[in-house]
């Protein structure tokens, strides 16, 4: 397991994690305005997002991502 401070060019692959967040809080996706969010909070070092890359054999293609404001 590898984990990262999630970087603006990595937006895209923090997203679909955002996405089911606020499917979960049954909000409306809007995947635009939302990886327009992410990606303006991550610019402006407003958040801060560790992501997770699973190191397993086959390689895995799931991430977890924690949010948090300074």
């Amino acid at each position: 397991m590898n984990i990262f401070q999630a970087q603006p060019q990595d937006v895209d692959k923090i997203l679909p994690l955002y996405l089911g967040y606020r499917n979960f809080y049954q909000v409306e996706a809007q995947p635009a305005q939302a990886r327009e969010f992410i990606l303006k909070r991550l610019e402006l070092n407003e958040s801060v997002i560790f992501s997770r890359k699973l190191t397993a054999s086959p390689p895995a293609s799931r991430s977890s991502i924690r949010c948090s404001a300074h």
